[in-house]
């Protein structure tokens, strides 16, 4: 008897019914809520959640954009998406065969507040569009996967930049994983996964330092993934960078890290976990980046550091021109020219391998 009514349960059993919520796009004016019972969530047109408003999208809810339409969220504006991991947030294209650039993107402009967890944010791009532009310190994306996008994973914009990324796994793009578009900013990046993309790394412009900055490529930040730089950067008077252990800071082209007077770089890695300054390219050579450069009156310290592959033109892979800097235990190798050139300073130099270079160690002053 008992197992005939838990059959007759079974089979009578039906799985909610979820009615489909059409949004014909627009603004958020005040609070909202987009409940799992009104899911899915069809969007025909933009939504842009306005300032003074918030949007929360409960655990469970799908989100689908009808075509080239996005969802910003607008100076002032606040985004909650926190779903859990039995019930994720999904934001894709309404497309009943899905792929890369269905939709637009995620807009979080500047000062609006986002919380994103346990979301899925998948086959936006469109154009020429990132699926996720940040350009808000006040955001916080956790446990969440960016999936097969067109372009980037997540554009990063904006100087002095602090938003929170942990536990997100970004892959399937056609770009970039995730792009920097300065140097000059302070994201904390957590335990990221990142694969299967156009460029599986982070990828940043150069630029000069407004404030102190910390480069974190270590392996609880990035799981091994590079740091690229695109351009120049310049550590100013009373300006701090730092680079984190196992940090891999990479140039695509013929650029260099110039520390002026009274700014300060601090590379320390260690035995395992070296810092390594390089080139990007896919066939390594020497000369394939620039150099790095310590002014007169600068400060720094290279310790279990690699230093690899630069020197293009006529340059010298370190330029030593300050007496408060101090070389310990790094590998200086594969370099076109010099590997180091020491000039009207008295710098540390100690317990370092300096081989396969054009030359090793020229002192241009050696009475000083």
């Amino acid at each position: 008897l008992a197992m005939t009514l838990s059959l007759l349960a079974l089979l009578c059993w039906r799985a909610p019914v979820h009615a489909q919520t059409t949004v014909p796009g627009g603004t958020i004016g005040s609070d909202a809520t987009w409940t799992l019972a009104g899911s899915p969530y069809l969007v025909q047109g933009s939504v842009t959640v306005g300032p003074n408003a918030t949007l929360t999208i409960e655990p469970g809810v799908a989100v689908r954009m009808q075509g080239a339409h996005l969802l910003q969220v607008a100076d002032g504006g606040t985004l909650i998406a926190e779903g859990t991991v039995e019930q994720p947030i999904t934001f894709g294209g309404a497309n009943a065969n899905p792929q890369a650039g269905d939709w637009n993107y995620l807009w979080f402009y500047s000062n609006s507040r986002v919380r994103l967890a346990h979301c899925t944010i998948q086959h936006a791009g469109r154009s020429s569009y990132a699926s996720i532009y940040v350009a808000s310190n006040d955001v916080q994306i956790r446990n969440c996967t960016v999936a097969n996008g067109l372009n980037e994973g997540l554009l990063l914009n904006g100087a002095g930049l602090t938003p929170l990324l942990e536990n997100v796994t970004v892959q399937g793009h056609g770009k970039a994983a995730i792009r920097q578009n300065t140097i000059d900013m302070q994201p904390t990046y957590r335990n990221l996964t990142l694969s299967g993309n156009g460029l599986d790394a982070v990828l940043s412009a150069g630029g000069s330092l407004g404030r102190d900055i910390t480069l974190d490529g270590s392996p609880a930040a990035l799981n091994g993934r590079p740091l690229v730089v695109e351009g120049a950067i310049g550590v100013g008077a009373n300006r701090v960078l730092t680079l984190t252990p196992g940090t891999q800071l990479r140039w695509s082209g013929a650029h260099l890290l110039q520390v002026a007077d009274g700014g300060t770089l601090i590379a320390e890695g260690t035995v395992e976990q070296p810092i390594t300054f390089t080139t990007h390219s896919a066939t390594p050579a020497p000369g394939a980046w620039n150099y790095l450069m310590f002014e007169a009156g600068s400060r720094g310290t290279l310790r279990n550091c690699a230093i690899e592959y630069a020197g293009a033109g006529n340059h010298v892979a370190i330029y030593l021109r300050s007496s408060s800097v101090t070389v310990h235990y790094c590998r200086i190798q594969r370099n076109k020219n010099e590997g180091v050139q020491v000039t009207n300073a008295t710098p540390h130099l100690r317990f370092n391998q300096i081989n396969d270079n054009g030359f090793g160690v020229r002192n241009t002053t050696p009475a000083s």
